[in-house]
């Protein structure tokens, strides 16, 4: 949760990084990176939320959010940064 928490601080701190809807479209190793720690902290082995770790995220002001959902559960997550939304999933 550290690297992903300095990552967003570096993001948000890039004068390379354009503010956007969404940074995937601005793509750059620290967006590519947050999104693989963020997969790996959010998403459990089974393909679920990792509801333990959105947690622990929330209390360092990082809001992991559905941006696509079915019937079954959440498609895409994303979550804030100044810059722009970073999705994973």
């Amino acid at each position: 949760m550290e690297r992903l928490i300095e990552l967003v601080r570096l993001i948000e701190a890039s004068d390379d990084i354009k503010k956007v809807e969404y940074l995937a479209i601005e793509s750059s190793e620290l967006i590519d990176e947050a999104v693989v720690i963020a997969e790996s902290l959010f998403i459990n082995s089974n393909g679920h939320c990792h509801w333990e770790n959105i947690e622990i995220a929330q209390k360092c002001n990082i809001f992991p959010y559905a941006l696509e959902r079915d019937r079954f559960g959440w498609l895409v997550g994303g979550f804030e940064t100044d810059k722009g939304i970073i999705t994973y999933g």
